[in-house]
């Protein structure tokens, strides 16, 4: 980004090609973003490409031409500054939203198809539950391996060998996948089988480790500020949707969404930690860690009132009990976000 500005602020300048050059890698940055995003996201950030590539080639003829200090290349400058800054951050805010939402949850799939994998013979509709179970665990993997290598594109922050990682997990989870599918098949058909049974068991473990490695990776890759910013909106996304289950009552959508705030606000808590490890300041440090502290503590009480809500969820009185352990929650996390400036 510095070299193309660069490029935009000394029109007059012989860059060798270098500012254009960085701008074109922007839009490549931004394209392979887009891959891997739905609908109106993927062609926003696509339109914005397509608006950089036509202002750089306007202002690169007009340079060519001798006419860099033209009102005319001035303006175009000036609006491909603002572009460029606009794609940038539309590449960012995607992938810190992917990283939060795609991960929110990377234990059920694998533990709701293990227990597809376990249900007795003879069950009635156990086919159909094994062939639901593997989708669902398929389409996770395709997800997660999706928003690795988005990250790797546009998250890393120019860390090459960290981008490597991030492909190399998403390669491992996209081999990985179908052959434990397939272990799990041959485990459900032999139930007595012990080599069956120690083969899906390594597969499942090595899955497991690389979904979680993963996930560290693309936490550890996005901005701090911007992801604890990202969380915080799914945190409040899912307390919606615990206060729908309270109305409607339904409780199993009290617990899941309930577990949603809890995995989000842990996730947050590791960020938090890692970035006072890595800090020099001890003030900063310091108030960083009382600060997870205080998140850390409140959220076992906000996951104990929502399993009071759950267990009787026509009672007024559990209900406001869990409102306030939640913003409890919501307050500490507040704590953390002092620390980034927000």
């Amino acid at each position: 980004m510095e070299q193309a500005i660069r490029w935009l602020n000394n029109p007059g300048a012989d860059d060798k090609g270098l500012g254009q050059r960085a701008i074109a890698l922007i839009v490549e940055e931004g394209k392979r973003v887009a891959d891997g995003l739905p609908g109106h996201q993927k062609a926003d950030i696509l339109r914005l490409c397509d608006e950089v590539e036509g202002l750089a080639n306007q202002y690169s003829k007009l340079c060519a031409a001798g006419l860099a200090h033209t009102p005319e290349a001035q303006e175009i400058a000036r609006k491909l500054n603002a572009k460029l800054h606009e794609l940038k951050n539309q590449i960012q805010s995607a992938v810190v939203s992917r990283v939060v939402e795609d991960f929110i949850d990377i234990s059920t799939p694998l533990k709701q198809f293990t227990e597809a994998v376990n249900v007795p013979e003879g069950t009635p509709g156990r086919d159909q539950n094994f062939n639901q179970k593997a989708a669902n665990l398929q389409a996770f993997s395709d997800r997660a391996s999706k928003t690795s290598r988005m990250v790797a594109a546009g998250g890393s922050g120019g860390n090459k060998k960290l981008a490597e990682v991030l492909l190399a997990s998403a390669a491992q989870i996209d081999s990985l996948t179908p052959q434990l599918i397939s272990a799990g098949r041959i485990r459900m058909n032999y139930p007595g089988s012990k080599a069956a049974e120690e083969h899906y068991n390594n597969l499942k473990d090595q899955y497991a480790d690389t979904i979680l490695r993963m996930r560290t990776l693309c936490d550890q890759a996005t901005d701090p500020a911007d992801f604890i910013k990202a969380s915080e909106e799914q945190m409040q996304k899912h307390t919606l949707l615990c206060e729908d289950a309270i109305r409607n009552k339904v409780p199993q959508k009290m617990v899941d969404n309930t577990s949603s705030i809890a995995r989000l606000a842990n996730r947050v808590l590791l960020v938090a930690k890692q970035e006072a490890d890595n800090s020099e300041d001890p003030q900063f440090t310091s108030e960083l860690l009382n600060a997870s502290d205080k998140l850390q503590n409140s959220v076992p009480s906000m996951v104990l009132n929502a399993k009071s809500v759950a267990t009787d969820i026509s009672n007024p009185a559990n209900s406001s009990h869990w409102r306030d352990a939640n913003k409890n929650v919501s307050f500490s996390l507040d704590g953390i976000k002092l620390n980034f400036n927000f």
